[in-house]
Formats: C-alpha cells, structure tokens, sequence
C-alpha cells in the first residue's frame, strides 16, 4: 500500500484520512510499517525530543461502545508495564476520535516471519525464545493484565549474533483483571477476540477468560514453532474455533522422531488443556518448565560412548551429610547416606526374615510362545536367588547371561552387572537398579521380575522409557529399541503399561523399602502402587512427568524416611511440602531443580525429626536461608549447583548446630579454568563450612 503525499489513508468507521506529515497526538507520522486487521502501524517522530518511535493507530470501526470504554481504561494500565520482553508502551490516547498508542521501534522480525519462511531455529533457541515470552506474560499477569492475542506474529524476535531478544508486542485486545468494579461490570461474556490458531476453549466460546488463557495460546504458539503449522487448522475459521474445544491435541512425536519431541509434547499437553484447571496454573510454571527443558536440551539427544560405573541414585547421590566423620569426598558422603539407610533397612529385615523364613515360594516357569530367544532363555532361566558361599559375609547370585540391570550395594558405591554369577557381601543391603534402555527385553517382559526371590533385595530402581534423557550410541547397550515397529509415541506408552506390570509384580517383595522410579507419566496407576507397598520408607522420583498436587494427596507421604524430588516436568512443589508438614517420620528430604515458596518451606519447621536437607540445583532465597534457623532437629544440609552469596554463607556459618556441605567447584569460578584461590579464600572465611 502506498502512503506518501499524494495517498491518503481513511480510517474505517471515521471521516478522517491520513498522510505523512499528520500529527497524532504530538508526534508526526513519517511512513508506514505495517498493517493488520485493527488498524495500522507507522514509524513516528517525537516532535519535541525528535525521536523516532513506532505509533499504532486503531480503526474507530474496529471498535464498538464496549471496546471504547476498554481501551480507556486498560489504556493506563498496559502503559506502565516495564518488562526487558514486552514493548515498552509510552503514550495512549485518542486524537479526533483516533485512538492510538505509541511504543519502542524495534528493528527485527516477528517469530511468523521465520516460522512462514521455513528458516527453522534450534531446539535451544526455541525454548530460550518462548522462555522468554513466558517471563514477559507472567510478569503482564502479575500486573493484572491478560493478554488475549497471543501468537507468533505478536512476539518480534531482536537477533543479536545466534541468539534473540524476544518483545512481546499488540496489547490491544489485553484484557485488566483487576482494574475495579467499573472495568468489571464492562467485561461480559459473550465477547470473541483473539486469532482462531490460538484461541483457548473458552475465548472459542464467548466465555470470560483469565491468564490461563493465554497459557493455552502459548502452548499453540510453542507447538507451531516446532511443527511449522498450527495445531489445529480447519476448512474455515468456524471449524478451527471447533477444533480448539473438541480436538484431541496433536503430538510432536508423530511428526519427528528426535527425543526433544516428546519432552515438548509433554509440556504442551499441560498448557494446552481443555479444562483451565487443568492447565498450568501460573505463567511462572510454564516458564519454569521452559527452563528444565533449556538445561536438558544438551541431554535431549545425548550421545555417549562409554558410561563406565552405573549411575543408580541408590550409589552414587550427593550425601545429605549424615555421619560420624566430616568426610569431604563423595564417596565418603555417599557411604555416610547409605549408613542411615542401612539402619532403616535392618529394622525392617528383622522382621521380614523372620515372616519369611520357612517361605521359598517359586513361580511356574511360563509357557513361551514366539518369543526371541534371548526372552526364552530369560523366563525359562529359574529362580533368581543369592546362596552362600561358606565363607564370611560373602554370598553368590546366579543371574542369566544376559544383563537384566545392575546389583547395587547400599553401602558403597561399586555396581555390579546382573550378568552370569556375582558375588557380594551378605551384609549389604542391595538394590536392583534396571535401564530399560540397556536391557529393553526385561522390561517388554516383566515376568522375569516373578522370578527374583521375593526376600533378595531392599531396593528398586527403575528407569523407564518415559525419561526425558537418552543414552544412544553405547556399543554394550542392547539396540533393540524399536519393539514391533511401534513408533516413538507407541513405544513410551508401551513402556508405561510394562512399569505398572513391574511395580504390581514387586509388590510382593517383602524386604523393598526403597525405591527410585526414573521417567514416569502413569500418575494416578503408579501413586496407587506405591501406596500398596507396606515397607516402602524411601523414594526417589526423577526425571518424571508427574502431578505434584495428585502425587501429595497419596498416603506413602507420611511413611516417608526419606524423599527425593529430581527434576520433575512440573516443578512446584508446594503441595508436597505442606502435605508433609507435621510428619514424624520424615528424616532425609532432597530438592532438586524445583521451586518453592518460602512461606511453604518455612512450615517444615514442624517436621520434628527431619535431621537432613538437600537443595540443590535451585534458587536459595534469604528468606529460606531464615527460615532454617527455625528448624530445630535439622543437623545437616547439602546444596550442589547453586551458589550462596557471601551474606548467606554467614548466616549459615553461625547455626552452630548445622553442618553445611557445598560443592567445591561452585566457588571457584567458572569455565574450564578454576580459581582455586578464590575456593581458598571461601574455606578461610567460612572454616566450619565444607567445600568438598
């Protein structure tokens, strides 16, 4: 369209025409940058300061009484929002029945332009980019405002080298929550507005909307970015209202084959459900989720060549600090953890011995039909159990050739391999830890866990198809990955199904007290499980894709010796928290690369007898510093990944009765060159402090 001298614009609805030169509300339009379906956009210059800046005029005919009223009002609050990912809106106001509002000129590109000329971004610069936007949304949410156009075309992507500075911009059909009871009483439903690509179910309705709305629409947005398409596109617009209310959502996984699919499928789901409630509940959770997603994208697809000691959570954890010496390795912490659950175990073996003592109960072999003869020789291998070897402390397992996982010693950090005969000592209390993507075969057949004596091990870890890491390219992994031609969606819910079978088998162990579960989703089925297990005191849920609210309204929380909580999808954790407060049983909490609030964290103070802390990996406020000063049983805590400001370190430093223990090399600076002064000078300044 041209717009110079001699061609006028007309504004729809209105008398008036525009040209170059025309001033608006004291600045002097100079050209013309866009347009869409409310009005139009023009490079502007301050007539005073002689600033250049970019004036967005909105078509009086794209305006009924209801949105005139709106705009004067939601115009002085969208004005004060000051935000590094929103456009900075300086003026609003109407000019001869011309309503308009000026903003930051940005010199770049919507997110459409790129997502429309196929110039695909990386998975990292994806999520960095709707990270981005997500802070900018919640930040608008806390200030009241919704909205209510999120898409694409609407985030302008500022490149600097390889990376972008997202701006959120058109806040013209924003909506204010809780501008006062004259906004409110203008607010009806029945009012439509937004772009049917990523219109919620209820903007699809005419029903009121609130920030959870534009989670929806970001989910939308977030699935196009990686897809190139929308989620939903019908023959016309009507139809695609349709979709967006009845449609099942679609899955990245069904169109790429890459793991980062199914992470991001996962994340999707929840921002893009039917149901408000059942959404995330705050852009802040999505944002944080965003985040634990950035720090695994390098994991996604990762690929390693030698793995070397097992890595089991049952092994090789950080210690949460509680022993008789003041070790600085993690071997030593590690073995300090582990006396702790040695002593848990003991109690409970007493016991389980002596009910199952004059019981050696074995299974029927399987009738095997069809199956390869790796599964043959596995279900028709016999009973899996240890004997002993007459001499002290030292007993055998017979396990088949092919490695169905790895025994772990509770008390030491060496893994064996579940291979051909293995020896331990009879004192350990051992774990079983099985990858399903190192042994497949076991977990496609869960049978072979009826064969393993029900009184041999404390411990279960079970890493499942459902994690967000993948370990590829290990030549002593079995590479039957693909059971049955099943496709990567497929063969995640496959793998669900098989741990629901595992756990239903194992709940007949009679010695399991602890557990790890490694890439879950089943929620409900798995938390019903766990519930079933009458010994089970510790538990480890990791890397998982689970509800933090359904997990806290299950009853295995108050038997709780000991919690981990790793890298959860969703990663509030508040719910669980309070669901603990009061417990007397709690004595190990962990916390890794999840949120909190403080005032949730202050109330397990009434835990009476939790001696040990971890926090790892997360933000350390002052107030949750405060707040353990509080904790009058609490003897130990551990923090990894995170650094401490010097104020902090000294608060910490003066509760006497609190052994602190940080890792090294997050004090002594960063990059492949360590400062190893600067890691002397903390030691100096902080001696009762250890930096292992």
């Amino acid at each position: 369209m041209s717009f110079d001298d001699t061609h006028f614009l007309s504004l729809g609805g209105s008398s008036r025409s525009i040209k170059p030169g025309d001033d608006i509300g004291g600045y002097t339009l100079k050209s013309l940058l866009g347009q869409g379906g409310m009005g139009y956009v023009f490079l502007a210059e301050h007539k005073i300061i002689k600033r250049d800046y970019a004036l967005k005029i909105i078509r009086p005919d794209k305006l009924d009484d209801f949105s005139w009223q709106r705009f004067e009002i939601e115009g002085r609050v969208i004005a004060k929002l000051d935000h590094p990912n929103i456009v900075k809106i300086y003026d609003m106001g109407i000019d001869r029945d011309t309503p308009y509002y000026v903003m930051d000129l940005l010199l770049g590109q919507p997110l459409s332009e790129y997502i429309n000329r196929g110039e695909g971004l990386t998975f990292e610069q994806c999520l960095d980019i709707f990270c981005q936007v997500a802070h900018g949304l919640a930040y608008a949410h806390k200030k009241g405002i919704v909205h209510r156009d999120v898409k694409p075309g609407n985030f302008v992507m500022l490149k600097d080298n390889d990376s972008f500075q997202a701006k959120i911009v058109d806040f013209g059909l924003a909506k204010v929550v809780d501008a006062g009871s004259r906004l409110q009483a203008i607010t009806a439903k029945g009012q439509v507005f937004g772009s049917p690509y990523y219109m919620s179910p209820e903007q699809c309705q005419g029903e009121g909307v609130d920030h959870r709305s534009d989670i929806y629409s970001l989910g939308c947005a977030l699935y196009e970015s990686i897809a190139g398409e929308p989620p939903f596109v019908g023959a016309n617009a009507v139809q695609t209202l349709m979709m967006h209310t009845d449609a099942a959502m679609p899955k990245l996984a069904d169109k790429f084959s890459e793991e980062p699919a199914i992470a991001v499928d996962s994340l999707i789901a929840k921002m893009t459900a039917k149901n408000p409630h059942d959404r995330y509940q705050s852009m802040a959770e999505v944002a944080a989720a965003l985040e634990r997603l950035q720090k695994r994208a390098p994991l996604l697809s990762l690929s390693n060549s030698a793995r070397g000691e097992h890595g089991s959570d049952f092994s090789s954890d950080s210690s949460t600090g509680i022993a008789s010496g003041q070790s600085t390795t993690k071997a030593a912490r590690a073995d300090a953890k582990w006396l702790l659950v040695g002593s848990l175990c003991v109690a409970l073996a007493v016991l389980a011995v002596a009910a199952f003592a004059c019981k050696d109960i074995l299974l029927p072999k399987p009738k095997v039909v069809s199956m390869p003869p790796e599964a043959v020789s596995l279900l028709n291998f016999g009973p899996i159990k240890s004997h002993s070897t007459g001499v002290a402390e030292a007993r055998v397992f017979e396990f088949p050739e092919y490695q169905i996982g790895y025994v772990v010693p509770l008390d030491h950090r060496q893994s064996l391999k579940a291979s051909g005969s293995v020896r331990v000592r009879s004192r350990n209390f051992l774990a079983l830890s099985v990858d399903e993507f190192e042994s497949p075969i076991v977990f496609k057949y869960p049978q072979v866990f009826e064969q393993i004596g029900k009184d041999e091990f404390y411990g279960l870890e079970l890493k499942a198809r459902g994690s967000l890491v993948t370990i590829k390219d290990n030549k002593t992994y079995n590479k039957e990955f693909n059971f049955d031609g099943l496709g990567r969606t497929a063969q995640v819910e496959n793998s669900q199904k098989q741990l629901l079978e595992i756990l239903k088998i194992v709940s007949s162990w009679s010695r399991l007290t602890a557990m790890n579960l490694d890439g879950f989703n089943e929620n409900e089925a798995v938390f019903n499980l766990i519930d079933q297990l009458p010994h089970l005191k510790m538990l480890v849920l990791k890397r998982s894709d689970f509800s933090i609210k359904e997990f806290a309204k299950h009853k295995i929380l108050a038997r709780l010796n000991y919690l981990r909580v790793q890298d959860p999808l969703e990663s509030f954790v508040d719910p669980i928290i309070y669901k603990l407060v009061g417990s007397a049983n709690l004595i190990d909490l962990q916390l890794d690369d999840v949120e909190f609030t403080s005032a949730a964290f202050l109330e397990l103070k009434h835990c009476p007898n939790l001696k040990s802390l971890g926090l790892n990996k997360l933000d350390i406020s002052d107030d949750v510093i405060k707040a353990m000063g509080q904790f009058k049983s609490l003897k130990f805590l551990s923090s990894d990944g995170t650094k401490l400001s010097d104020r902090q370190l000294e608060s910490l430093a003066k509760m006497k009765n609190l052994t602190v223990t940080l890792e090294a090399c997050d004090y002594d600076g960063e990059g492949p060159g360590r400062d190893h002064a600067l890691l002397k000078a903390y030691r100096t300044k902080f001696p009762t402090i250890i930096f292992h």
